[in-house]
């Protein structure tokens, strides 16, 4: 064989090595590069209006599925901006806990919020592609009771990478929309005063 089909088929040797090589790295490189996406829609929602901290506002309970794309999203601030129909102001949502959260229900039934690990507030991650239900409560610097048309949601990870996702009242479909009862566990019957 000549010395120069020998470099030939060194050098094809050498593409094919290089082609396969790239073609196995090629997932784990894009994985790497890649950006997560977040993607939410509203389950269920509820808003009144009344005093938080002394101050009028408007309170919302809302359930939400969230799922993270391409990769775990490492959360570490959330921020909120809620528009009301008939209004094109952007109010800024102020997601809360209350330490003590336990209200009497028109039952007089003793009640109290889900959970803090079940909301948006005290999570840190948004697992890769695995669905999540979790609770968004916020208030909103806004004492009348309305309707809201359109929330915007970013989600900021710790790299300072920002995701944001839209959510309209008009996608909603209102034959769907029941309340989750979930949101409030019966912790017990009011004492007669």
């Amino acid at each position: 064989m000549s010395e120069v089909m020998v470099t030939l088929v060194q050098y094809i040797g050498a593409i094919g090595g290089a082609v396969g090589t790239s073609a196995w790295l090629a997932p784990y490189v894009y994985k790497k590069l890649s950006k997560p996406t977040i993607k939410a829609k509203i389950i269920s929602q509820l808003s009144n209006n009344g005093a938080f901290n002394n101050q009028n506002c408007l309170m919302h309970f809302m359930a939400l599925n969230i799922i993270s794309l391409k990769k775990c999203f490492n959360l570490k601030e959330t921020k909120l901006l809620i528009s009301y129909k008939g209004n094109s102001d952007k109010y800024t949502g102020e997601m809360f806990w209350a330490r003590k959260n336990e209200w009497t229900d028109g039952e007089n039934r003793l009640v109290s919020l889900i959970k803090p690990e079940d909301t948006i507030l005290f999570t840190s991650s948004f697992p890769e592609e695995k669905a999540s239900t979790l609770y968004l409560i916020f208030t909103v610097d806004k004492a009348e009771l309305t309707e809201f048309d359109e929330l915007e949601i970013t989600f900021i990870e710790y790299s300072g990478y920002e995701c944001s996702v839209v959510l309209k009242s008009s996608d909603i479909n209102k034959k769907h929309m029941l309340w989750d009862d979930r949101i409030w566990r019966i912790v017990g019957k009011q004492p007669n005063k």
